[in-house]
């Protein structure tokens, strides 16, 4: 048949609205794939064919994670974070700087 899931959503997770509580259960079906199995097992499907679809939904995935990571490491790299080095990125001075990402254009030259 396929593979037991079970999806619970409680009302202390979404601290007790409905309509939070509706949205999440639909967002961890999705994520188990739960409705999508049950349309591809309505009709039989080659193994190529299945295969093929098996290998473009990983590609996407992948392509999904990198842009995620991607936009991680930019966060990271604009967030709060103080750095301490030469101002390259500025005319390429070698000052010691204090630079802070998130109030631009502020350095203290040491």
């Amino acid at each position: 048949m396929g593979r037991a899931t079970h999806v619970k959503v409680t009302s202390k997770e979404t601290r007790g609205q409905v309509d939070r509580m509706i949205r999440r259960f639909i967002k961890k079906v999705k994520k188990e794939r739960i409705l999508e199995d049950f349309k591809d097992r309505r009709h039989y499907k080659k193994p190529s064919v299945a295969k093929k679809e098996k290998r473009i939904r990983a590609e996407r995935q992948r392509l999904r994670d990198e842009k995620k990571r991607k936009r991680a490491e930019e966060r990271r790299r604009n967030s709060c974070m103080v750095t301490y080095g030469s101002c390259n990125q500025y005319g390429n001075r070698n000052y010691n700087t204090l630079d802070v990402k998130k109030i631009r254009n502020i350095f203290i030259i040491i």
